[in-house]
């Protein structure tokens, strides 16, 4: 499906609303989907050398971030989990006034990752997951 197509589809449905703007880096695409529990916003950067990275909120983060999941630009080659923790709870002040952050386990194209030593790359599909309990 072309971008065009899926633009009228979000769009005559009702369920986004489309905007596009200029930023630093060039065209930004976005859509702001209209969810009842809340507001979530995709955003399609067209630049060509912008490199991205996918965030997948589970849980209390999920709750926190206000987002399922995110598209974050990364501006250099690779980003430390500690560098993600700092960029996430300036962009979602919930994850650091909850202090959800501080007890996440997280992965990184689906294996677990160490918080101080792991690392994000452009493609990189990371997860944040908080403990949960169960029985």
């Amino acid at each position: 499906m072309k971008f065009a197509q899926l633009r009228q589809i979000l769009i005559g449905s009702g369920i986004a609303v489309y905007r596009e703007f200029e930023s630093q880096r060039g065209k930004v695409r976005a859509y702001h989907e209209r969810v009842c529990e809340g507001t979530y916003t995709l955003f399609f950067f067209d630049h060509p050398d912008i490199k991205n990275f996918k965030i997948l909120y589970f849980a209390s983060a999920k709750e926190a971030a206000g987002v399922v999941s995110e598209l974050i630009p990364l501006d250099t080659e690779e980003m430390s989990i500690p560098q993600l923790f700092e960029k996430l709870e300036a962009s979602h002040p919930n994850l650091k006034k909850k202090k959800i952050l501080s007890s996440v386990a997280v992965a990184v194209n689906l294996e677990y990752v160490e918080i101080a030593s792991g690392k994000i790359r452009a493609g990189d599909e990371v997860a944040i997951i908080p403990p949960v309990s169960g029985g």
